[in-house]
Protein backbone atom coordinates (compact mmCIF):
# COMPACT_ATOMS: atom_id res chain seq x y z
CA UNK A 1 0.00 0.00 0.00
CA UNK A 2 3.09 2.43 0.72
CA UNK A 3 4.58 1.69 -3.20
CA UNK A 4 0.98 2.51 -4.28
CA UNK A 5 2.04 6.45 -3.20
CA UNK A 6 4.74 5.99 -5.15
CA UNK A 7 3.23 5.28 -8.51
CA UNK A 8 -0.55 6.70 -8.53
CA UNK A 9 -0.07 9.63 -9.89
CA UNK A 10 2.66 8.25 -13.05
CA UNK A 11 -0.20 6.45 -14.45
CA UNK A 12 -1.72 8.91 -16.91
CA UNK A 13 -5.24 6.54 -17.57
CA UNK A 14 -5.66 6.04 -13.43
CA UNK A 15 -5.39 9.76 -13.42
CA UNK A 16 -7.19 11.20 -16.19
CA UNK A 17 -10.41 9.08 -14.50
CA UNK A 18 -9.64 10.44 -11.31
CA UNK A 19 -9.82 13.50 -12.60
CA UNK A 20 -12.93 13.29 -14.71
CA UNK A 21 -14.71 11.76 -11.44
CA UNK A 22 -13.06 14.45 -9.25
CA UNK A 23 -15.01 17.03 -11.20
CA UNK A 24 -18.05 15.35 -11.19
CA UNK A 25 -18.61 13.88 -8.06
CA UNK A 26 -19.96 16.11 -4.37
CA UNK A 27 -17.05 14.92 -2.59
CA UNK A 28 -13.67 12.89 -2.84
CA UNK A 29 -13.36 10.08 -0.12
CA UNK A 30 -9.52 8.99 0.44
CA UNK A 31 -9.84 5.46 2.18
CA UNK A 32 -6.76 5.34 3.35
CA UNK A 33 -3.46 8.28 2.63
CA UNK A 34 -1.84 5.74 0.57
CA UNK A 35 -3.13 7.93 -2.95
CA UNK A 36 -2.49 11.55 -1.10
CA UNK A 37 -0.61 12.54 -3.84
CA UNK A 38 -3.32 12.70 -5.91
CA UNK A 39 -4.99 15.40 -3.85
CA UNK A 40 -3.21 17.65 -6.21
CA UNK A 41 -5.73 16.73 -8.65
CA UNK A 42 -9.04 17.50 -6.44
CA UNK A 43 -10.14 21.12 -7.84
CA UNK A 44 -10.23 23.87 -5.50
CA UNK A 45 -13.15 24.41 -3.08
CA UNK A 46 -13.71 20.26 -3.57
CA UNK A 47 -14.20 18.64 -0.16
CA UNK A 48 -12.40 15.89 0.73
CA UNK A 49 -13.39 13.09 2.80
CA UNK A 50 -10.40 10.91 4.91
CA UNK A 51 -12.22 7.91 5.42
CA UNK A 52 -9.25 6.12 7.92
CA UNK A 53 -9.15 3.10 8.42
CA UNK A 54 -6.39 3.49 11.19
CA UNK A 55 -3.95 5.82 12.59
CA UNK A 56 -1.69 4.42 9.52
CA UNK A 57 1.63 6.42 11.29
CA UNK A 58 1.11 4.19 14.51
CA UNK A 59 -0.06 0.86 12.50
CA UNK A 60 3.02 1.10 10.39
CA UNK A 61 5.58 2.10 12.53
CA UNK A 62 4.74 -1.44 14.43
CA UNK A 63 4.65 -3.37 11.20
CA UNK A 64 7.68 -1.70 9.55
CA UNK A 65 9.99 -1.47 12.82
CA UNK A 66 12.32 -5.25 11.69
CA UNK A 67 12.48 -3.44 8.16
CA UNK A 68 15.92 -1.76 7.41
CA UNK A 69 13.96 0.74 5.63
CA UNK A 70 11.67 1.71 8.63
CA UNK A 71 12.77 5.40 9.19
CA UNK A 72 12.43 6.23 5.06
CA UNK A 73 8.87 4.33 4.60
CA UNK A 74 7.99 5.68 8.30
CA UNK A 75 9.07 9.22 7.23
CA UNK A 76 6.67 8.75 3.99
CA UNK A 77 3.76 7.34 5.84
CA UNK A 78 3.60 10.34 8.21
CA UNK A 79 3.83 12.43 4.80
CA UNK A 80 0.97 11.43 3.25
CA UNK A 81 -1.33 11.08 6.48
CA UNK A 82 -0.42 14.45 7.58
CA UNK A 83 -1.04 15.77 3.95
CA UNK A 84 -4.96 14.20 3.90
CA UNK A 85 -5.56 15.31 7.22
CA UNK A 86 -4.35 18.97 6.44
CA UNK A 87 -6.73 18.78 3.25
CA UNK A 88 -9.63 16.77 4.56
CA UNK A 89 -12.95 18.53 5.76
CA UNK A 90 -14.10 15.27 7.70
CA UNK A 91 -12.28 12.62 8.65
CA UNK A 92 -13.87 9.69 9.12
CA UNK A 93 -12.63 7.29 12.02
CA UNK A 94 -13.28 3.92 13.36
CA UNK A 95 -12.88 4.47 16.97
CA UNK A 96 -12.34 7.08 19.63
CA UNK A 97 -9.15 6.44 20.25
CA UNK A 98 -7.99 7.02 16.47
CA UNK A 99 -10.03 10.44 16.50
CA UNK A 100 -8.25 11.67 19.68
CA UNK A 101 -4.71 10.52 18.12
CA UNK A 102 -5.39 12.65 14.91
CA UNK A 103 -6.55 15.19 17.04
CA UNK A 104 -3.16 15.93 19.20
CA UNK A 105 -1.74 17.26 15.71
CA UNK A 106 -5.00 18.29 13.75
CA UNK A 107 -7.76 19.66 16.51
CA UNK A 108 -9.07 21.68 14.32
CA UNK A 109 -10.79 19.37 11.86
CA UNK A 110 -14.62 18.01 11.99
CA UNK A 111 -14.32 14.04 13.29
CA UNK A 112 -16.81 11.56 12.88
CA UNK A 113 -16.33 7.96 14.81
CA UNK A 114 -18.12 5.26 12.92
CA UNK A 115 -16.78 2.28 14.54
CA UNK A 116 -16.15 -1.52 13.01
CA UNK A 117 -18.54 -3.99 13.47
CA UNK A 118 -22.34 -3.55 14.32
CA UNK A 119 -24.23 -3.64 17.38
CA UNK A 120 -27.49 -4.84 17.11
CA UNK A 121 -29.85 -7.72 19.06
CA UNK A 122 -29.24 -10.78 16.71
CA UNK A 123 -31.58 -12.31 18.86
CA UNK A 124 -34.46 -10.36 17.75
CA UNK A 125 -33.14 -10.65 14.42
CA UNK A 126 -33.15 -14.22 14.31
CA UNK A 127 -36.23 -14.45 16.09
CA UNK A 128 -37.81 -12.77 12.93
CA UNK A 129 -36.15 -14.73 10.25
CA UNK A 130 -36.46 -18.13 13.09
CA UNK A 131 -36.97 -20.68 9.67
CA UNK A 132 -34.07 -18.80 7.40
CA UNK A 133 -31.71 -18.56 10.82
CA UNK A 134 -32.26 -22.03 11.29
CA UNK A 135 -31.87 -24.00 8.69
CA UNK A 136 -28.64 -21.93 8.20
CA UNK A 137 -26.90 -22.70 12.01
CA UNK A 138 -29.11 -25.80 12.61
CA UNK A 139 -28.70 -24.40 15.94
CA UNK A 140 -25.67 -23.86 16.25
CA UNK A 141 -24.04 -20.04 17.20
CA UNK A 142 -22.81 -17.90 14.34
CA UNK A 143 -19.58 -16.02 14.77
CA UNK A 144 -18.79 -13.69 11.93
CA UNK A 145 -15.23 -12.14 10.78
CA UNK A 146 -15.47 -9.10 7.98
CA UNK A 147 -12.37 -7.61 6.51
CA UNK A 148 -10.46 -6.83 3.73
CA UNK A 149 -7.28 -9.09 2.23
CA UNK A 150 -5.05 -6.59 4.30
CA UNK A 151 -2.34 -8.92 5.87
CA UNK A 152 -3.41 -8.67 9.75
CA UNK A 153 -6.95 -9.40 8.60
CA UNK A 154 -4.95 -12.28 6.26
CA UNK A 155 -3.51 -13.75 9.94
CA UNK A 156 -6.38 -13.28 11.94
CA UNK A 157 -8.60 -15.69 9.20
CA UNK A 158 -5.49 -18.20 9.23
CA UNK A 159 -5.81 -18.19 12.93
CA UNK A 160 -9.47 -18.54 12.96
CA UNK A 161 -9.75 -21.42 10.75
CA UNK A 162 -6.46 -23.25 12.06
CA UNK A 163 -6.95 -23.04 16.09
CA UNK A 164 -10.04 -20.65 16.88
CA UNK A 165 -12.77 -22.82 14.65
CA UNK A 166 -11.46 -26.67 15.73
CA UNK A 167 -11.39 -25.30 19.14
CA UNK A 168 -15.22 -24.57 19.20
CA UNK A 169 -17.00 -27.10 16.93
CA UNK A 170 -20.26 -25.75 18.33
CA UNK A 171 -19.68 -22.38 16.75
CA UNK A 172 -20.00 -21.80 12.81
CA UNK A 173 -17.97 -19.52 11.42
CA UNK A 174 -18.57 -17.02 8.67
CA UNK A 175 -15.88 -15.03 6.78
CA UNK A 176 -16.14 -12.33 5.02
Amino acid sequence: DIIASEFCTGNADFVATFRAHATRCAAVVFEHPYLAPLVDFVPAGKPIVYSSLNVESDLKAALLAPRPDATLRMELVNTLEKRLLDRSDLVVCVSSADRARFGQSHPDKRYEVIENGVRTDLRDYALANRSATDDLLRGRTLAVFIGSAHMPNVEAVKFLLKFLAPAVPEVTFGII
